[in-house]
C-alpha cells in the first residue's frame, strides 16, 4: 500500500523580534495554561508572557477556576 504525499503546508504566523508586542495576536488576552509538567507549564508561561498576555499557570484544574474567578474580579 502507498500513501501520496503532499507539499507541506505552514499554518503558524510567525511573530518575530520585528513584531510589535502589542500587536500580537494575544496581546493583553488572558491565558490560562493547565499542566502538570512543571518544567512545560514554566515554559509556555515565559512564552506567552513574552507575547503579552496576561497568564493563568497552575498544575491543579480547581486551582486554575479559583485563579480564574479571582481575575474576574478585578
Amino acid at each position: 500500500m502507498t500513501v501520496p504525499t503532499a507539499a507541506a503546508v505552514n499554518h503558524t504566523a510567525a511573530v518575530t523580534s520585528a513584531t510589535p508586542l502589542a500587536r500580537t495576536p494575544i496581546s493583553g488576552a488572558l491565558v490560562v495554561c493547565i499542566e502538570n509538567d512543571p518544567a512545560i507549564l514554566d515554559g509556555m508561561k515565559t512564552l506567552l508572557m513574552a507575547w503579552n498576555a496576561e497568564v493563568i499557570a497552575l498544575t491543579d484544574p480547581d486551582a486554575a477556576m479559583g485563579a480564574i474567578e479571582a481575575a474576574a474580579d478585578r
